[in-house]
């Protein structure tokens, strides 16, 4: 987002305007990279929150109650001592630069009035708070006493010193105008993001377009630009907004930007806006971490079904050999007079493909007991391969389970859908449940629709795709896609004629709750309920079905049909 000084600077006039006078009522530290300040204006009290976040600093107001940490940071304690029942004076931007001053005084009991400045300094990996008295560095929440590479002195009892400017000018500095003289048609938006103060790049782009616009695409005139630079920088035009772009990203601004094309929602404050932009950018990070915290829970125990399913082929491969012991067996027997007590091995006639077979003999055994343990070994094996094939057969179906699971993750789009693949996976014990959840009633469980007045019900899970089997009558119609995993969904017949119509719509609502939601089109099969079984001791969502038909449908949500 553009939180450049550009931005920064109508919100802090719209902070000033708010807590201008108002009182420090409460300090918190929700953690080392916040800091929440409850302040009451004379008419309600409001949380102004300082956040130095390398990834996301900012400060505004937010509404979201946070605890303090159980043990008050030395920083935090800091602000309580001398900033607690303090009067807000004044919130302003320094210079032109990503530092925001609140300036504080408090009055103490049996002494004089002492005044306080606040420093948040919002510079990405660099962004600080900083508390001074009369110009003197008090304390930071980041350590201040050291050399930030031996560039900014910060030592606590010294002169606050700003950041380097890194040559930069004010965009009302008169030496602008000379600096632009120097530009020769290279990349304008950089050249400006790299002489003047408090614009980031987005910013830089509007300006520049805005000015092309404006004075054509002639070669740029320093004196005008220079005028134009100032009069867009320092402008009080506002009309706060968030922009979801068409690439897919979003973004807040003081203003709709006309180089950031997109969905547009209009908002009082920019205060406001903001507090919108990060709840949606905080929603999509946790939503992140628990997309990867089940793909990596899948993965494992897909990978450990993968090794499970080597070995028992292993073990399989090997009882697969047992035919070979038989015909040793018999062999022996069939030749018990040429055999002698004490010999190691033999090499005797294969009838059965007219070969020579060595056998090796326990010489501590006779010729009958060594026939009989090639008896033994064969029937031995026998009996482990019918043991292996369900074996194998049930961890290749339990695999083929979680690769499904894989591919359901790999389309789930919103929290809900996140939200039902982990309940599947806290009903299997896969993920620890960590708050006892009620048991929901049936009549909540299901997503439902009106399809041209026929009842449809979809699971959203494996667990309801068990109870929507579970509770269907015998002559209600089941759809699924035939090849991958999907929702199971029941159209709820009630004696009533079916038209292709519904058939047709049933099945793409089925395909699009698919891992086959992104495919232009996909087979759909669909049986009554009387054809459809659940085996003992299946997967959760496994079933059989036979007398079934098939449609190819292209997925569709159909969302006007669905029930509030």
């Amino acid at each position: 987002m553009p939180q450049d000084a550009y931005t920064l600077r109508r919100l802090c006039l719209e902070l000033n305007n708010i807590f201008k006078d108002a009182k420090v009522n409460r300090i918190v530290c929700p953690d080392n990279d916040e800091i929440i300040l409850t302040l009451f204006t004379g008419k309600t009290t409001l949380k102004l929150l300082l956040s130095v976040n390398p990834g996301s600093p900012r400060i505004g107001i937010t509404e979201t109650e946070k605890e303090g940490l159980l043990m008050a940071t030395n920083f935090c304690m800091l602000l309580r001592k001398h900033l607690l029942s303090a009067r807000v004076k004044e919130i302003s931007l320094v210079g032109y630069d990503r530092i925001v001053k609140i300036d504080l005084c408090n009055t103490a009991e049996f002494s004089d009035e002492k005044e306080y400045s606040l420093y948040v300094e919002l510079m990405g990996r660099y962004s600080n708070v900083i508390l001074t008295e009369q110009g003197k560095v008090l304390g930071g929440n980041r350590g201040i006493n050291m050399f930030d590479d031996g560039v900014r002195p910060l030592i606590v009892g010294k002169p606050y010193v700003f950041p380097p400017d890194n040559g930069k000018l004010l965009p009302s500095n008169d030496y602008l105008k000379e600096k632009l003289k120097t530009y020769n048609d290279g990349n304008l938006v950089n050249f400006i993001t790299q002489n003047v103060q408090g614009i980031a790049t987005s910013t830089a782009t509007e300006l520049v377009f805005l000015y092309k616009q404006k004075h054509g695409e002639e070669i740029i005139d320093e004196t005008s630009f220079f005028e134009f630079i100032k009069e867009f920088c320092y402008s009080e035009n506002s009309s706060p907004c968030v922009v979801k772009m068409s690439n897919g990203g979003v973004d807040v601004f003081a203003h709709p930007y006309q180089t950031a094309d997109g969905e547009i929602a209009y908002f009082d404050t920019l205060y406001q806006a903001e507090e919108y932009y990060y709840q949606i950018k905080n929603d999509a990070k946790n939503f992140k971490l628990k997309k990867d915290r089940i793909f990596n829970v899948l993965t494992a125990n897909l990978k450990k079904t993968k090794k499970k399913i080597s070995f028992i082929k292993a073990r399989l491969n090997d009882a697969e050999n047992s035919e070979e012991n038989r015909i040793k067996g018999e062999l022996i027997i069939s030749n018990l007079y040429r055999i002698k007590n004490g010999e190691k091995k033999v090499v005797l006639d294969n009838y059965y493909d007219g070969s020579q077979l060595e056998i090796i003999l326990d010489e501590n055994l006779s010729p009958s007991q060594n026939a009989e343990n090639y008896f033994k070994k064969y029937n031995k094996q026998k009996r482990a391969i019918n043991a292996i094939i369900p074996q194998l057969n049930s961890v290749s179906a339990q695999a083929e389970y979680y690769q499904g699971l894989l591919n359901i993750l790999n389309v789930v789009k919103t929290q809900s859908e996140l939200d039902d693949l982990t309940e599947e996976l806290q009903a299997l014990g896969l993920i620890k449940t960590q708050v006892k959840k009620q048991k929901r009633k049936d009549s909540a469980m299901f997503r439902c629709y009106d399809v041209l007045g026929f009842n449809v019900l979809v699971g959203k899970n494996n667990v309801e795709n068990d109870a929507l089997i579970k509770s269907a009558h015998p002559s209600d119609m089941w759809f699924h896609t035939k090849n991958g995993r999907s929702s199971h969904l029941l159209l709820k017949v009630q004696g009533k004629e079916i038209s292709d119509k519904i058939i047709v719509t049933c099945a793409e609502i089925c395909a699009y709750f698919s891992a086959d939601r992104e495919c232009d089109k996909t087979e759909v099969v669909f049986a009554e309920k009387r054809y459809v079984k659940k085996p003992p001791q299946s997967p959760l969502g496994f079933v059989t079905y036979t007398d079934y038909k098939s449609v190819i449908v292209k997925p569709n949500m159909h969302e006007d049909m669905i029930k509030t």
